[in-house]
């Protein structure tokens, strides 16, 4: 196998050796020209196959022993003489070419899997949202008076219902107020958390650094809506937590349920992000989130509403943790393959 750069033919090996494409192998369907970080390998057809050749350049067994250059200040890359230098396990021409063939039809059988778990995953994910449409027949927040509403529905201002809270972050400069037995939301937990109780933070902070902050603690139960950065994700505190500025946290009163009121906002994302302001930071100021008006049922059905949405979004949940447990072993079988023919090392 010799190598070139610039201009490839068909047949010829593609091979990134530079991110983003380091370790990126193809197999040219036509003629032309390749990047600056890719190189062009031309396969001696007397005596190896190109597929054969692409497939180990993909192994295990290579990349275990590609000699990747590391040197501080540069992009980590492979250097040409070291590609050339590694010894690849040559059988018959014949063999080579078998075995080529075999692998691209399992591989072909793996991606085969691969778009079905994607099909899949597609499927879950419209059966939420039918899910949260079902729950809530429109989208149950605005900042206008509503006049649309479901049977036994009624637009209510959000204050009415919550008590609205804000945020603060303890003194950085103040290592003593952190580290201690108060959990502490922020924006680095709150994607992880969507739409589920929240018991344990990255950070925890102290009574001082409550003490000596805007910061409140705030009672089990209260729903905690992102306003910045991660604009409408949502939880519910599990227990006496605070949290950072860039929340607004509602704090509900007798007649909301705060499991109906943290769906309601998954419902009315798109809404909710729509409501955000700036030119580079989205976010969603306290004004905006005090004029914040919600359509709501009566308590018993809000109840019911959130029990029916925790029974089907559970089934959901289950489905997509064994959805990507496939996934993972799917994608772990080409490498499995490929470490079949080709083993774990060079020889």
């Amino acid at each position: 196998m010799t190598g070139r750069k610039a201009r490839f033919l068909p047949g010829d090996i593609v091979y990134g050796y530079l991110r983003p494409y380091l370790n990126k192998v193809w197999i040219a369907e036509f003629a032309g020209f390749c990047s600056v970080d890719q190189y062009v390998f031309v396969v001696d057809e007397a005596v190896a196959d190109a597929a054969y050749v692409a497939s180990y350049l993909r192994s295990p067994a290579y990349l275990a022993a590609a000699p990747i250059d590391e040197t501080p200040g540069q992009l980590p890359r492979i250097r040409l003489d070291e590609v050339l230098s590694t010894p690849i396990r040559l059988p018959p021409l014949d063999e080579q070419r078998r075995i080529a063939a075999r692998l691209r039809d399992q591989l072909r059988e793996v991606d085969a899997l691969d778009t079905a778990a994607t099909a899949r995953g597609a499927e879950l994910a419209h059966l939420r949202r039918r899910a949260y449409e079902s729950a809530f027949p429109v989208t149950p927040l605005a900042v206008t008076t509503e006049s649309v509403s479901p049977d036994g529905w009624t637009w209510r201002s959000l204050g009415s219902l919550a008590r609205l809270e804000s945020g603060h972050t303890p003194s950085r400069s103040r290592p003593d107020w952190w580290g201690g037995d108060i959990p502490w939301i922020a924006l680095p937990d709150i994607r992880a958390l969507d739409g589920r109780p929240v018991f344990e933070t990255l950070e925890r902070t102290n009574p001082e650094g409550i003490a000596h902050s805007a910061a409140r603690v705030l009672p089990a139960g209260t729903v905690v809506l992102s306003r910045t950065a991660s604009v409408g994700f949502v939880t519910i505190m599990g227990r006496p937590m605070a949290t950072s500025q860039d929340f607004v946290n509602w704090v509900c009163g007798p007649d909301l349920e705060p499991e109906f009121l943290m769906h309601l906002f998954i419902r009315s994302r798109e809404r909710f992000r729509s409501l955000s302001a700036g030119a580079v930071h989205k976010t969603v100021y306290f004004p905006t989130a005090m004029a914040l008006r919600v359509c709501v049922p009566s308590l018993d059905e809000q109840r019911r509403v959130a029990a029916r949405l925790k029974e089907q979004l559970a089934e959901i949940d289950q489905a997509k943790a064994a959805l990507e447990a496939q996934r993972a072993a799917t994608k772990a079988l080409p490498a499995a393959l490929l470490r079949k023919v080709f083993g774990n090392a060079v020889v």
